[in-house]
């Protein structure tokens, strides 16, 4: 007997409908399983963070004055001096350095301003260097005031409703220079890689990441032997619900980053050239100074405070 057109229907949206209830009771048990992990893990960091005096109030305080961390003794830390690519004018210095944190690592980077603005950021990493478990940064007045505080932290509660699930190993929209080498197949050449950035609340971009040779490259600090790695964002990432034509014919347009890795360990990244954030200005960045951090009596694990002038 055959059966009536509108039982067919109907029995196709009850189907429909259950496998709808069924994928999303699963989404909800991968990401309530996934936040559980991420608890549990973030826990294991938190102390060493604490220790190492990052972690303060939930909110910041803002009367608090200029706290300037400095890299543990024995530490390998890089100076570059950044610069316009179009004038050559100088724009700012950044000082960056990598330490064991547990079994993760903590990755930092301070950076000055002519005008006098200091941001410091810093990022918590498993052990690969491939995930971003959390990350916080402070930007100060070039009299020490408080000006921006952050706070990232990678959990799938960052999710709004309407968005796409933030993959577990995305980044915050700002992301340490030794990411980009972390996330390739190897560090060597012909290696591939993708890297995901958080841009917002709703979404996230890719950067497709190739190695190509090694060669020297000369800065202020000397000559190195490095690996050339381009970063080059993905289209369809960016440009999502864009008709596929489109971002395929946009995608040789995307302007490229390349950075330029020091062969030997701990592999700093001797120069840049590309932008450093959305609408920010093309600068080179080049490594003036590379050396090893001494005791510090006068700054210990913070600057000195600066009081208001």
């Amino acid at each position: 007997m055959m059966a009536r057109p509108h039982h067919n229907l109907l029995t196709a949206l009850v189907l429909a409908v259950a496998i709808i209830r069924a994928e999303s009771a699963a989404s909800d048990v991968k990401s309530a399983a996934r936040s559980a992990h991420d608890d549990a893990e973030i826990s294991k960091y938190i102390d060493l963070v604490a220790a190492r005096g990052l972690a303060t109030r939930a909110m910041p305080d803002p009367r608090a004055h200029e706290r300037i961390p400095s890299p543990l003794p024995g530490t390998s830390v890089s100076e570059s001096i950044v610069a316009s690519l179009k004038t050559g004018d100088p724009t700012g210095k950044a000082i960056i350095w990598s330490e064991p944190l547990g079994s993760g690592l903590l990755e930092f980077q301070e950076g000055t301003a002519p005008t006098g603005q200091t941001t410091v950021q810093y990022w918590v990493l498993e052990s690969d260097g491939r995930r971003c478990i959390f990350s916080g940064g402070t930007t100060y007045g070039q009299d020490g005031r408080l000006l921006t505080s952050n706070f990232w932290r990678n959990d799938p509660q960052l999710r709004f409703a309407g968005s796409a699930d933030l993959p577990g190993d995305a980044f915050p929209n700002r992301i340490p220079p030794s990411a980009f080498l972390y996330a390739l197949e190897a560090p060597e050449p012909n290696a591939a890689g993708k890297l995901k950035m958080a841009i917002g609340s709703y979404g996230y971009m890719t950067f497709d990441l190739r190695a190509e040779d090694i060669q020297q490259t000369s800065v202020p600090a000397g000559t190195f032997q490095t690996l050339k790695v381009i970063a080059r964002v993905d289209t369809e990432s960016a440009m999502r619900g864009w008709p596929v034509f489109l971002t395929h014919l946009a995608q040789p347009f995307m302007p490229k980053d390349i950075l330029y890795y020091d062969v030997s360990p701990p592999h700093h990244l001797v120069k840049f050239v590309g932008s450093l954030g959305y609408l920010a200005p093309d600068v080179t960045v080049e490594m003036n100074r590379v050396y090893i951090a001494p005791e510090s009596v006068s700054r210990g694990v913070f600057g000195a405070s600066h009081e208001p002038r």
